[in-house]
């Protein structure tokens, strides 16, 4: 699913990594990785939480949890 859109004015608005902008089941992907979350906690080998906002490049997940 595509995570950027534009406003009014053509400038882009980006989603960030962070789960009220996520489904409770998906695999995430942010800039060069790839997060599985599950029931709305993060289930990876990488600490991918960091100490700054990371955009979102976008999310796959099942039709029905979409």
């Amino acid at each position: 699913k595509h995570t950027t859109n534009t406003d009014g004015d053509g400038s882009e608005i980006y989603m960030y990594f962070h789960a009220g902008n996520l489904p409770d089941r998906c695999i995430a992907h942010v800039n060069r990785h790839w997060v599985a979350v599950r029931d709305g906690a993060i289930w990876d080998t990488w600490d991918s939480r960091g100490k700054r906002l990371r955009k979102l490049r976008g999310y796959v997940c099942l039709r029905e949890d979409d």
